[in-house]
């Protein structure tokens, strides 16, 4: 049995273990804060040992700071919100969401934000999202409406194409899940991979 020193050590290294991989992470994500972009999944199996990967959700502790986790989550609930939104005027369908995606998306945008004068109060955030080969804009977010734009940041989400994703989703109608729903379409699944691209809106004097 381990006593409690021994247990608060190996905590400790822990901690220390997880704050370099952030610092890390954050000085990767800084060589190329205009644009950000996460890899796809695999869309086909090769071996009968593949399956679908399961994204790692490191923002849960990413941020030591309260504040910077809270507007993380802020952003994050106006993603969503962009997203309903587009739902109702645009798609017409219901849009299902990968656990973590939108909290990992504003972890990134509040990477992007940082050089900026106003930080993540002065971004505008342009979803859009990619269906095979045609790319449609979808809604316009922003972080602080009472604060003036400094930068714009275009969000590409992907819909999840691949076979036995289509296959789910036709179970989930068979077996009812949305019955509830006011929407006939069929309902889109979002991949992991997305892509951040930033604009700056002001000119940076010497």
């Amino acid at each position: 049995m381990e006593n409690s020193t021994e247990v608060e050590t190996k905590k400790e290294v822990m901690k220390m273990v997880h704050k370099f991989k952030t610092t890390f992470q954050r000085l990767l994500s800084r060589e190329n804060q205009n644009v950000i972009e996460t890899d796809y999944e695999r869309k086909e199996s090769n071996t009968e040992n593949d399956k679908e990967t399961v994204p790692q959700k490191d923002w849960i502790s990413l941020f030591e700071d309260p504040n910077e986790e809270a507007k993380c989550k802020q952003f994050a609930k106006h993603i969503e919100d962009g997203l309903k939104e587009a739902r109702e005027k645009h798609l017409k369908c219901e849009i299902l969401i990968p656990c973590g995606l939108t909290m990992r998306i504003a972890r990134d945008i509040l990477i992007m934000s940082e050089s900026e004068p106003c930080g993540v109060r002065g971004c505008s955030l342009t979803i859009h999202l990619q269906e095979k080969s045609k790319c449609s804009e979808l809604v316009k977010v922003q972080y602080d409406p009472s604060t003036v734009s400094t930068f714009e940041i275009h969000l590409t989400l992907q819909e999840d194409t691949r076979h036995f994703v289509s296959v789910r989703k036709m179970m989930m109608q068979l077996t009812g899940c949305f019955k509830h729903s006011t929407y006939r379409s069929t309902p889109k699944m979002l991949c992991q991979a997305y892509k951040l691209e930033k604009q700056k809106l002001y000119r940076a004097t010497c």
